[in-house]
């Protein structure tokens, strides 16, 4: 019964791992993995770069409706300048798998930095218009409304407060 418990709670949490390794930002664990989700109210573009000179490495615009997946991997000459690689690719947005279709040498962990931003929105998929809704069907009103004044109202003066002669005295 122990075993069976045991391979149940192994299976559960790979299934459970599984079922949310492309989740906005990464699954939560440390292996170098980000998503980047882009929709019309949140297109991004992503880069890399290289935290020593600043200068930026890679970026890409991530298409409306597709989410970017990148990976990084160690390399095995740390003294190389761009000793690490990074694979990335693109599936549809909310996609649970993704084949890494490119990959590029980038700098170490210690020397790099993903920055990523959001381009000005609403932006639309490649082909899509955005739907215009009708103008509002104008108000009309009489000219003797539009030129009418409001009605003025009198206030009462106000007068300056009494003051009160009498000295104030201490209650003990």
């Amino acid at each position: 019964m122990r075993q069976f418990c045991a391979l149940a709670i192994s299976t559960l949490a790979v299934v459970g791992m599984s079922g949310c390794a492309l989740a906005p930002g990464g699954n939560g664990v440390s292996e170098d993995k980000f998503v980047y989700v882009s929709s019309n109210q949140s297109p991004k573009t992503v880069s890399i770069m290289d935290t020593r000179n600043r200068q930026v490495v890679w970026t890409s615009e991530v298409p409306v409706g597709e989410q970017l997946v990148i990976k990084f991997f160690e390399g095995e000459d740390p003294k190389a300048y761009f000793p690490d690689t990074m694979k990335y690719g693109f599936t549809k947005a909310g996609g649970y798998s993704v084949a890494y279709t490119s990959e590029i040498s980038v700098p170490g962990a210690e020397s790099r930095r993903v920055d990523w931003s959001i381009r000005p929105m609403p932006e639309f998929p490649a082909g899509e218009k955005a739907a215009v809704a009708p103008a509002p069907a104008a108000v009309t009103s009489s000219k003797k409304a539009a030129t009418k004044k409001p009605d003025m109202v009198d206030l009462p003066e106000t007068e300056a407060p009494k003051t009160n002669p009498e000295p104030v005295r201490e209650v003990k």
